[in-house]
């Protein structure tokens, strides 16, 4: 940059001055807006994998309630009450990790929620729709016949 400027101030032209003057402005001004770009572009990824306390406590909140609804509603077959005892607890045990501190934690050292939690839950809950709606669809074909 200083270098530019003594070459333009070494030429004695003002007319040539006032231009490359006009140019080098264009060039900081290009530059700018690539830099503000690319802020954007690495704000924009941030925000993809950033959760707020406020998005932290609703995860919290609807993750328990599911877990609720889908104990009390015999989705899960046990094939003994051990097993069920095991699944509650370690349901329990992922809900006390679902905390502030814990998963700003884990957000802070790149822990990506959304990729790793999403991604999954919204792969299980799909198959289960789909199975839901194939075995629903095979009970009305028999129910035809």
């Amino acid at each position: 940059m200083s270098d530019s400027l003594r070459q333009i101030k070494a030429n004695k032209d003002k007319n040539s001055q006032a231009l490359e003057y006009e140019q080098l402005i264009r060039n900081l001004v290009s530059e700018k807006s690539e830099l503000e770009d690319i802020a954007n572009e690495y704000k924009q990824e941030l925000e993809k994998i950033s959760i707020s306390n406020d998005d932290i406590e609703s995860l919290h909140q609807t993750v328990e309630t599911t877990f609720k609804i889908i104990m009390g509603a015999g989705i899960i077959k046990y094939d003994s009450d051990e097993e069920q005892a095991t699944t509650t607890q370690s349901l329990n045990a992922l809900l006390a990790l679902l905390n502030s501190d814990t998963l700003r934690t884990l957000q802070l050292l790149g822990y990506n929620y959304k990729e790793a939690i999403g991604a999954p839950l919204t792969e299980v809950t799909s198959r289960f729709i789909l199975n839901k709606l194939s075995s629903e669809t095979t009970k009305v074909k028999r129910q035809r016949k």
